[in-house]
């Protein structure tokens, strides 16, 4: 009898090794509880959960993307509301009426002996972290998967270093895999999410990838796995440029014609590169009216001050007057970055189908430092500005001229000092809140 149950146990052993090896395997039997543990995970544990208490419905996006702020405070930045009160960014945010917070996420943003690249260091666990921050003020995730180390944008999508050898089923299968796996550790984590982002401005290029039948595939099987964690978590796919209106309604035809699951087409539009409002409201009009789709801006921001002088003395990556290829539509102070805010969500209320828009990094600011040198060393140690010396092992853009710098500290909307600017207070619908004590020692 012994003899018999040993053979049994052989035989369930290797059967059950030929199911998880096999092609025909369904990720959907598995909870991905850990996916940087992929080894330790319980293969026990196969009940699905659909977290619906923490998937937050927004009806009208006001957010931000703060991907930055972990490397921020790390490096010594403090922010502080209207009155001058020190506090916590995710409570002024809230505070303000911001209703949800975009998160970056990169696969593995280090070289392999662990030096950080920079631009926040933005892996799972810090998307971790701001999550479970952002959760205590009520602030849902806008999740967004770039499927590279580091940045991805019209410019370069490059494949994660331990994707690189990965033919594109492999690459398909891991996307899936990985965009689950991030969603149930950050929901695990008491992360709220809302929408989430299979791709960062993918102008027909993704995960190392030019070939837009071979991108619409990997996004089906992004979209898959959101889908298997909560069907009431919106899907955006997220492109760029949208003052090429004829290339984002090419981009819409394509995602139909290859039954693209997703619920939000989503755009970047920077108003001193991407054209009129006005013409990006026909653009995505269209979208909207073709193919029944949500329409969002991604990203956006405006300067306040042509003053990026704590950027890297090369001023890389920052908007002045005078830049070449810009037209500023407002004026550069504090006034027209609030006119520009309040423009672009009165555009998208007035949108079929708009849901709302995303500032990017409005709280990006340089660290205190008594010269260029500490600063720079700051950035390097922390990973707070564009990038350090050690991500040009994987992006070429990211070279020794390139390095450090914020890039967009004169488009924040917190002074040098980190003290919230007027114009904060158009990024969400609450007025402005005066605290009495001030206000009457200045009567």
């Amino acid at each position: 009898m012994k003899a018999y149950s040993f053979l049994f146990f052989i035989i369930n052993v290797v059967l059950f090794s030929t199911v998880i090896s096999a092609k025909s395997f369904d990720p959907n039997d598995i909870e991905w509880l850990d996916i940087a543990h992929w080894n330790e995970t319980d293969f026990s544990k196969l009940q699905k959960r659909s977290y619906e208490n923490q998937v937050k419905n927004v009806n009208f996006y006001r957010g931000v993307d703060v991907s930055s702020i972990i490397s921020l405070e790390n490096s010594g930045i403090r922010f502080y509301n209207s009155n001058g009160q020190q506090q916590d960014l995710f409570e002024i945010l809230a505070n303000v009426g911001v209703n949800c917070i975009r998160v970056r996420i990169w696969n593995t943003p280090k070289t392999t002996s662990g030096k950080i690249y920079g631009g926040g260091n933005n892996d799972l666990e810090v998307a971790k972290t701001i999550g479970s921050r952002a959760a205590k003020y009520g602030l849902p995730l806008f999740v967004d998967f770039h499927y590279s180390d580091f940045w991805a944008d019209p410019g370069k999508q490059s494949i994660p270093k331990d994707w690189k050898n990965f033919d594109l089923d492999k690459r398909v299968f891991e996307i899936y895999k990985f965009t689950k796996g991030c969603l149930e550790w950050l929901l695990e984590n008491g992360s709220l999410i809302s929408m989430v982002q299979i791709g960062n401005e993918t102008t027909c290029f993704m995960c190392g990838d030019k070939n837009m039948n071979n991108v619409m595939k990997m996004m089906s099987n992004g979209a898959k796995a959101v889908r298997d964690i909560n069907r009431n978590i919106l899907i955006a796919l997220h492109f760029t440029n949208p003052n090429k209106s004829d290339t984002m309604l090419w981009y819409a035809s394509q995602l139909a014609s290859g039954r693209v699951d997703y619920d939000v087409f989503a755009t970047s539009y920077y108003p001193y590169w991407h054209g009129t409002l006005d013409n990006l409201k026909w653009t995505l009009n269209e979208v909207a009216n073709r193919y029944n789709k949500k329409v969002l801006i991604a990203e956006y921001s405006y300067p306040y001050t042509n003053a990026a002088k704590t950027s890297d003395g090369n001023n890389y990556g920052s908007v002045y007057q005078g830049l070449k290829d810009t037209n500023f539509r407002y004026p550069i102070s504090v006034d027209g970055q609030e006119q520009c805010i309040k423009d672009i969500y009165s555009t998208m209320k007035s949108t079929k189908n708009g849901i709302g828009a995303f500032y990017w990094e409005p709280a990006w600011i340089a660290p205190q430092a008594r010269n260029d040198a500490e600063r720079k060393q700051i950035w390097e140690q922390y990973g707070s500005g564009w990038a350090t010396t050690a991500a040009a092992e994987y992006d070429s853009s990211a070279n020794r001229l390139q390095t450090g710098g914020t890039s967009w500290d004169n488009q924040a909307v917190f002074d040098q000092n980190g003290k919230a600017l007027k114009s904060i207070w158009a990024l969400g619908e609450k007025a402005p809140q005066i605290n009495q004590e001030l206000k009457k020692k200045n009567i």
